[in-house]
């Protein structure tokens, strides 16, 4: 919870940020396919509340920070669910 305890510490937003894969298409399909595609997203920044206990306000953090990071990644059905504490 390093992040998150920072992030609420100096009142900084936590910007969620995803990696994927993609498949070759057109021309990049023609040239270099043992390297792989990349896509990063970069979703919406999230502000902490700094009236809310700074605990409290880190796992909210997390677990917002986690769901938005499985939709940004497409993740239908996730089998690694946020971390409790």
């Amino acid at each position: 919870i390093g992040a998150f305890n920072m992030a609420y510490k100096y009142n900084v937003p936590i910007i969620p940020c995803v990696i994927t894969y993609r498949e070759r298409t057109g021309f990049y399909k023609l040239f270099r396919t043992d390297e792989p595609l990349l896509t990063i997203h970069v979703g919406e920044p999230i502000l902490p509340d700094t009236t809310n206990p700074r605990k409290v306000e880190a796992a909210r953090l997390r677990e917002l920070a986690h769901s938005r990071m499985v939709s940004m990644a497409g993740i239908v059905q996730n089998p690694w669910p946020a971390a409790v504490d």
